[in-house]
């Protein structure tokens, strides 16, 4: 969640991923990784806030240790970590004009 006209960027990238409309949110499916994902927010007249999602362990693929195949997979698909943080409400600063 976030101020409306709020665009959100990959840092890595640079790619725009999201803008926040009207109703001040946005949802965006972002694939999981082992690692954490930087995100940049930016809006016109506000100082640029970067923010992360923390990429954790997903304790239930321990079920496939079990059964073997599934873990595998999992693995490979990324299953074995989750989003930490699913839900972001994004704060922004006013970028200080006076110097400019």
């Amino acid at each position: 969640t976030g101020m409306n006209g709020t665009k959100i960027y990959e840092a890595s990238t640079k790619q725009k991923i999201a803008e926040i409309k009207e109703d001040n949110s946005v949802t965006v499916q972002i694939k999981k990784k082992r690692e954490d994902k930087q995100l940049v927010a930016k809006k016109e007249g506000y100082q640029t806030t970067p923010f992360v999602l923390e990429s954790t362990f997903n304790n239930a693929c321990l079920w496939n240790i079990l059964f073997w195949p599934g873990f595998l997979v999992d693995l490979g698909t990324q299953k074995m970590n989750k989003w930490d943080n699913t839900i972001i409400n994004i704060e922004m600063e006013k970028e200080n004009t006076e110097n400019k």
